[in-house]
């Protein structure tokens, strides 16, 4: 079984307004990341929602098969956790093996077949993470924004979600880390980092842009035409 974590609990700070409900081509941007997930194979999707909203949501996803509810916390790694903690009070508990993806809500254009690859490493690896190789020249600067040196791009990923991981690695490394930790990830795989864990990249294969700003909403919306059709 492969257990889905679908973060939808921001609070649009960056954005202006939660935009994960904003509509694209028709669907709330939430809808759109959680039919690509189970679309890929996920079996059932922890959707993890601000405290105000819950009461909404749960009408809302009343008739979406394999969803759960889940209040999220003060931060992302905090939702995080608060799925992890409701997968593992569950039924069916996970065997250690079993694959949790984590993705982030706002990237709804994820491709169903990336998502089925970074399982599929993930389950060989036990973590892995969809990226895409970086082509731009990046600079580090230092004082006055003046270039320090020049990085060779090469070497370097641009980290995106879904992130996957084995249960036994979530339950032995994100459940048990204190809240300093996870104030210092900016993603998953960095706690899996920090605890020695190899992680293997995954090269996406399509478009999987996170909607941030409300400058990304224009391009977002002519994405969205192109590959849904329907109305905004």
């Amino acid at each position: 079984m492969v257990y889905g974590v679908l973060l939808a609990a921001g609070s649009g700070s960056r954005f202006g307004e939660k935009k994960q409900y904003r509509q694209l081509a028709g669907l709330p941007v939430w809808r759109r990341s959680f039919d690509a997930l189970i679309d890929a194979g996920v079996d059932e999707v922890w959707l993890v929602v601000p405290k105000e909203d819950e009461p909404d949501m749960v009408r809302e996803a009343a008739d979406l098969n394999g969803v759960h509810i889940v209040v999220g916390g003060a931060s992302r790694s905090e939702s995080v956790q608060a799925a992890l903690r409701s997968i593992g009070k569950g039924a069916s508990v996970p065997g250690d093996t079993e694959c949790v993806v984590i993705h982030d809500a706002a990237r709804p254009f994820v491709s169903p077949k990336d998502v089925q690859a970074v399982i599929r490493d993930a389950s060989q690896t036990g973590a892995a993470l969809l990226g895409h190789a970086c082509t731009d020249t990046v600079k580090r600067i230092a004082g006055l924004s003046l270039v320090d040196e020049t990085i060779p791009r090469e070497t370097l990923i641009l980290a995106e979600t879904p992130q996957v991981f084995w249960w036994a690695w979530m339950r032995d490394v994100y459940l048990a880390a204190s809240s300093d930790m996870l104030a210092l990830a900016t993603d998953d795989a960095w706690l899996m980092e920090q605890s020695g864990k190899s992680v293997k990249v995954t090269l996406s294969t399509e478009a999987n842009m996170k909607i941030t700003r409300q400058t990304d909403w224009e391009y977002a919306e002519w994405l969205a035409q192109r590959r849904w059709g329907g109305g905004m």
